[in-house]
């Protein structure tokens, strides 16, 4: 008598969250002692970045949240005053809330890109004497903020030939879009970031563009590119990054990084 087991039907829980992140940390150091044939500089470098991505979608209602922080710094042997040179600092979150259209790949948007430096970063050569101008930037000096309601079109494809070969793409269209702009810092130039001298902030009312392009070559090579357009219809901001990456090795890689920005 042969008995069949009794198996329980198991309900499958949708996970409707999804996490991925990048994080790089690269350090350079040149030290050389007094007797070297040829006379260099002592010299290190810190690069950091790190960047975190969500996604949430419920049926026809999708959330997708992007951090990313940079920080570079460096000693610089011809600044007598300060020890250390920030290269980059930039610190941005950019939010995006969809709600599915009636035509494929497209969907209503409200998006929300914020960004701002973090630490206190200064001219080369130039005395602190506790006067405008004495730093470039500081915490929330500038901090922007852009918020705008449209239209989103995303796009996926992966190769039939090879499967490493894909295509991610996001065009988020803003017709509608208020721009704040403000510097908190007393030491920091408000007119060196669009500001009126001896105000604080501005606000504008225009319209967005956002691009967000991820291509893999194959399993080994990628490129990643973000497109960002505001103009109030008398000024226009733009900046484009593009950050091509090859995995060498498992413990291995090289990549090129390109940033324009048109102001």
């Amino acid at each position: 008598v042969s008995i069949a087991p009794i198996a329980k039907p198991q309900e499958i829980k949708k996970n409707k969250w999804m996490l991925t992140g990048e994080h790089r940390m690269n350090i350079n150091q040149s030290t050389f002692s007094d007797n070297f044939h040829s006379k260099a500089d002592n010299y290190y470098n810190v690069e950091n970045y790190h960047k975190i991505i969500s996604k949430y979608r419920y049926n026809k209602i999708s959330f997708e949240n992007t951090t990313e922080w940079r920080l570079n710094f460096q000693n610089s042997q011809g600044d007598t005053i300060h020890t250390l040179g920030i290269t980059d600092d930039y610190l941005r979150t950019y939010s995006l809330l969809k709600l599915d259209a009636f035509l494929k790949g497209w969907a209503y948007s409200l998006s929300v890109d914020g960004k701002t430096p973090i630490f206190n970063s200064f001219f080369v050569n130039r005395p602190v004497t506790g006067t405008k101008g004495d730093r470039k930037s500081s915490l929330f000096s500038p901090f922007e903020m852009t918020v705008g309601g449209g239209v989103t079109y995303g796009l996926e494809r992966i190769s039939k030939k090879e499967k490493h070969r894909k295509l991610n793409l996001s065009v988020n269209i803003s017709p509608i879009s208020i721009n704040f702009k403000c510097v908190r810092d007393d030491l920091v130039d408000e007119t060196r970031f669009g500001i009126r001298k001896g105000g604080n902030s501005n606000t504008d009312l225009g319209s967005t563009v956002n691009v967000n392009m991820t291509y893999s070559f194959h399993r080994n090579a990628r490129i990643v590119t973000r497109l960002n357009y505001f103009s109030n219809f008398e000024r226009a901001f733009s900046e484009l990054e593009n950050t091509f990456t090859y995995q060498l090795t498992n413990a291995l890689s090289t990549s090129l990084y390109m940033y324009w920005r048109f102001d």
